[in-house]
C-alpha cells in the first residue's frame, strides 16, 4: 500500500492520465489503478520504472528498494529512509478518510505554513519535503477527525502568535467542514496505555475499504489493519474520551486568545525597551 499511494501521488502530481503510465510499462489503465490500490501484487521492474518516469532521482528510487527490501515485522514497516517525508505525505493525500491523534505537534495535514517553518528549527520537525516531484492536494471529500492532547494548546512548540494563528486555523477548517477537530483532555491522556502519535488512513469504500495505521516514533512506522488492533483500539479509546466539539472549539478558541495577548504583550516590551543608547528601541 505504501508504495501503491506514493506511485498514485506521483502521478496525479504531474496530471497524468493511468493510460499514459500504463503505457510506459506496457500495461493497461486499469492495471495501473489495481497497482496503486495495491489490488494486485507490484512487480518492483515495473515500479522503478515508473518511479523513474515521475521524475525520483536514482538515489531517491534506490532508497525506495532498499525499504522494500526490508522484511516486515509483524506486519508492520518502517520507514527511516531518506524521503520517508514525502512517502508520508502521498499516503496521506490518497486516504479518504484520516483519523489522528496527537500529543506534541498538531497533525501535518492541517498545519499551517508558518507552523511548519516554525518547527523546522526543532528536533521533531519533519525532514522538508523533497523537491522531485511535486504532490497534488488531498483528494476532494476527504473526511479528517483531528484528536488533539490539551497539552498542545499550552506546549510552546511555535512562537505565540503563530501557534494562536495554527489554532485559528484549525477552527477555521472544522467550521467549514472540512475537519473534525475534538480536544483530549489531558488527565484522559495519561490513562492512555499506546503511543499518543497515530494516524488512521482509511481508503476506498465502505465495501471496499482498506486501512493503514502510521504510528511516529524514531522511524514511521505502516501497520496493516489485520496486524493492528492495539492501534485501532487506541484511537477509539481517544475518541471517547474527547471533549464534545463544541466544547473543544471553545477550548481552542480560548487558547489561541490567550497566546495572542502573550505575543502581543512580547511585542510591546520589545518595542519599549530601552537601546543600548539609552533611547527606547
Amino acid at each position: 500500500m505504501l508504495l501503491g499511494n506514493y506511485l498514485a501521488a506521483l502521478r496525479h502530481g504531474r496530471d497524468e492520465s493511468s493510460d499514459r503510465a500504463g503505457a510506459v510499462i506496457g500495461r493497461s489503465a486499469s492495471t495501473i489503478s489495481r497497482m496503486e490500490i495495491a489490488a494486485i501484487p507490484l512487480d518492483w521492474t515495473r515500479a522503478r520504472t515508473l518511479l523513474t518516469h515521475y521524475g525520483v532521482p536514482p538515489h531517491r528510487v534506490a532508497d525506495v528498494e532498499r525499504l522494500l527490501s526490508r522484511p516486515p515485522v509483524e506486519c508492520c514497516v518502517d520507514d527511516s529512509q531518506a524521503g520517508w517525508n514525502t512517502r508520508l505525505r502521498a499516503c496521506e493525500l490518497q486516504a479518504t478518510e484520516i483519523r489522528a491523534f496527537h500529543s506534541v505537534l498538531v497533525p501535518r495535514p492541517v498545519r499551517t505554513a508558518a507552523y511548519s517553518a516554525d518547527l523546522a528549527h526543532q528536533p521533531l520537525a519533519d525532514e522538508p519535503l523533497d523537491g522531485h516531484a511535486p504532490l497534488p492536494h488531498p483528494r476532494t471529500g476527504q473526511r479528517r477527525v483531528i484528536l488533539l492532547d490539551e497539552f498542545i494548546l499550552d506546549r510552546r512548540s511555535a512562537e505565540p502568535q503563530v501557534m494562536a494563528d495554527q489554532l485559528d486555523h484549525l477552527i477555521r477548517l472544522d467550521e467549514a467542514g472540512a475537519i473534525t477537530v475534538r480536544i483530549v483532555p489531558t488527565r484522559e491522556v495519561g490513562t492512555l496505555t499506546g503511543s499518543t502519535n497515530l494516524t488512521e488512513l482509511r481508503y476506498g469504500t465502505l465495501r471496499r475499504q482498506r486501512v493503514m495505521y502510521i504510528q511516529r516514533g524514531p522511524a514511521v512506522s505502516y501497520c496493516l489493519t489485520g496486524c493492528a488492533e492495539g492501534q485501532r483500539a487506541q484511537l477509539d479509546r481517544a475518541e471517547e474520551a474527547a471533549l464534545p466539539r463544541e466544547e473543544s472549539l471553545a477550548r481552542l478558541a480560548a487558547a489561541s486568545t490567550r497566546l495572542a495577548h502573550q505575543a502581543a504583550h512580547a511585542d510591546q516590551k520589545n518595542r519599549t525597551r530601552p537601546s543600548l543608547t539609552g533611547t527606547p528601541a
